[in-house]
């Protein structure tokens, strides 16, 4: 079923793409900014800042993703290389399978963690100039695992340090889901997910720093 929906018209693909934009969650406030001490973890530290949660809510239950750390390279080199979705597999094992599709803007991907395994199919919308200084790939689960699931990986153009220094791109993700229930225990949402996204993250960092155009 997920395979088939691979080849599925464009027309549809575009529809989809225009929920997509109309989207039903907005952006979380980012919970580094304004704080001092998470501030300096990023920048001094190199820290990546995570935060997995779920909650209650009339729907059943509602579940947020939210990351954030530097990276050494120009905003529009890291928007070129995360659209390389291909290059996932070779970024941490716990992508089993990853394909993409450019014509439809579909992604397929198969992720495990914690002995469990997550089998998804996004649509994905690259939206460069947000800001003059902000670009973001949009992305919503519509099958699979996480059904529903919406949110952005968020690249900004971050101030430098000092005039010696190059430029630097700050990249955040959030994503937030609301369902009668979730495809993995609530007692792993939080602390285990939030180790492994960071390590996750950290390869993606490396990869992202080091990788050529």
């Amino acid at each position: 079923m997920l395979l088939g929906i691979l080849k599925s018209s464009i027309r549809l693909s575009v529809l989809l793409s225009l929920l997509l934009v109309a989207s039903g969650f907005s952006e979380p406030v980012p919970f580094w900014r304004g704080n001092k001490k998470l501030e300096t973890k990023l920048e001094e530290e190199r820290a990546i800042l995570v935060s997995v949660r779920s909650s209650d809510v009339p729907a059943g239950v509602r579940f947020s993703f939210r990351g954030v750390g530097l990276v050494k390279r120009e905003r529009r080199d890291v928007l070129k290389l995360a659209m390389r979705f291909d290059d996932l597999k070779t970024v941490s094992d716990h992508f089993k399978e990853v394909k993409w599709e450019p014509k439809t803007n579909r992604l397929f991907v198969v992720g495990q963690a914690l002995g469990y395994q997550a089998r998804m199919l996004l649509q994905i919308e690259k939206v460069e100039g947000v800001t003059p200084t902000r670009d973001e790939i949009r992305f919503k689960v519509i099958d699979g695992h996480f059904l529903g699931l919406e949110g952005a990986l968020v690249l900004e153009t971050r101030t430098p340090a000092s005039k010696a220094s190059g430029e630097r791109t700050e990249m955040s993700i959030w994503c937030l889901q609301e369902a009668k229930e979730l495809p993995l225990p609530r007692a792993l949402v939080g602390f285990a997910l939030e180790v492994i996204a960071q390590r996750v993250a950290g390869k993606m960092r490396e990869h992202l720093e080091a990788k050529p155009l």
